[in-house]
C-alpha cells in the first residue's frame, strides 16, 4: 500500500514539473493590421547570445508565410538602397 500511494505522489508530481517546463507560446504578427492578411510572422522564444554594456543581442526562430493568393516574387529590405 505504502509503494502505491509514493507511486502515485511521484507519479503526480513529475506530470506537474512536465507540464510546467512547456516553451512559451509564439508570438503571432499579422499583415496588414485591417483587411485581409497578407503575411504572417511567427517568432518562437528569444534567447540572449551577448551583450555589452546596456545592449543586449537575440536570436530567435521565425518563420514568415505568405497568405496571399498571389506568389510574392521579389523581397526587398527596407535598408536596402534603391538602384
Amino acid at each position: 500500500m505504502k509503494k502505491l500511494v509514493f507511486l502515485v505522489v511521484f507519479s503526480a508530481a513529475c506530470l506537474t514539473e512536465f507540464a510546467s517546463a512547456k516553451d512559451a507560446p509564439a508570438q503571432v504578427i499579422a499583415w496588414p493590421d485591417q483587411g485581409a492578411t497578407v503575411l504572417r510572422f511567427t517568432f518562437g522564444k528569444f534567447k540572449e547570445v551577448g551583450s555589452l554594456g546596456s545592449q543586449r543581442t537575440y536570436v530567435t526562430e521565425t518563420t514568415a508565410e505568405n497568405l496571399w493568393i498571389r506568389r510574392i516574387l521579389l523581397v526587398q529590405r527596407a535598408d536596402a538602397k534603391n538602384q
